[in-house]
């Protein structure tokens, strides 16, 4: 029996070191940092359009000659209100711009504004696909829509519906298999950084 218990004894005083070890009134402090946490999701309703002489199409040549009086006209069926669909989640502020670039065959895409968000000219961004802009970088080389808010994290997000518009009378004369492949690009930058 003395044996257990100066066993005991031993494994206490043995233990006790280890005990004094676990000092449980401190504190840590670390700082959670985020700059921009921006996502960007774009759903593409955006169809071809295909202008074929002598026909009623809606984007005939026929229709163009018969109903086009200047601005600009949708690029494809007129009852859709959602050719291209942005939803943004942010935890900060917010722009969005848009842009694009293309490659035609058989004329020259022209310099001015002849392709449209709603009623935004887009500007030609051919140089190089428009990611890692800040919003400095984004004014220059794009156009601002009317697409800005502030954290809609807690919301799942803000939509915003656009409609891919044309101007005819800005494009050079086409001839019968002429083509141009389009790209739109959006960036949501943080106008704070």
């Amino acid at each position: 029996m003395k044996k257990y218990i100066v066993m005991s004894i031993i494994a206490v005083v043995a233990l006790l070191p280890f005990a004094a070890w676990a000092d449980t009134e401190g504190s840590a402090i670390a700082t959670l940092t985020f700059t921009s946490v921006i996502n960007t999701i774009v759903v593409d309703g955006w169809g071809d359009l295909t202008i074929d002489q002598n026909t009623t199409d809606y984007a005939s040549v026929k229709w163009l000659a018969e109903n086009y009086t200047g601005g600009t006209i949708d690029w494809g069926n007129p009852s859709d209100t959602d050719d291209l669909t942005v939803t943004v989640q942010s935890m900060t502020d917010f722009k969005v711009y848009g842009s694009y670039s293309g490659v035609a065959t058989g004329f020259t895409l022209p310099t001015a504004a002849w392709l449209y968000l709603d009623a935004f000219g887009l500007k030609d961004y051919t140089a190089a696909i428009p990611h890692g802009l800040d919003d400095a970088g984004a004014a220059l080389a794009m156009t601002l829509l009317d697409f800005a808010g502030s954290n809609t994290i807690g919301t799942s997000g803000e939509t915003k519906n656009y409609e891919v518009m044309w101007d005819p009378s800005q494009l050079p004369a086409l001839t019968a298999g002429d083509t141009v492949n389009l790209t739109i690009y959006f960036a949501v930058t943080d106008p704070s950084v």
